[in-house]
């Protein structure tokens, strides 16, 4: 899964939208050492969790919250990813 990035005058806000479905999720392990857009580091990664039904915001966590949030859906977990089990709809 590969996230979507916003700048504003300081800083990019990368933001990974995770929908309910009945597939696997792959993430990055540590995804703010591994993005960067036009050579800038991103400088937040987030989480950005939405109904897939009618497409409404449920939440928006930083990253690392939001794998406590889905840790126990994880499947693995290697050095530089993390599988996790779809959420249903």
């Amino acid at each position: 899964m590969q996230p979507v990035f916003y700048e504003n005058t300081s800083e990019i806000l990368g933001v990974f939208p995770i929908r309910d479905s009945d597939d696997k999720l792959l993430l990055p392990k540590y995804p703010e050492k591994l993005y960067q857009v036009d050579g800038k580091q991103v400088g937040k990664i987030h989480i950005l969790f939405i109904n897939s039904s009618d497409e409404t915001v449920i939440s928006e966590v930083p990253f690392r919250q939001g794998l406590k949030i889905l840790s126990s859906k994880i499947v693995k977990e290697t050095d530089i990813e993390i599988v996790i089990h779809p959420l249903i709809k």
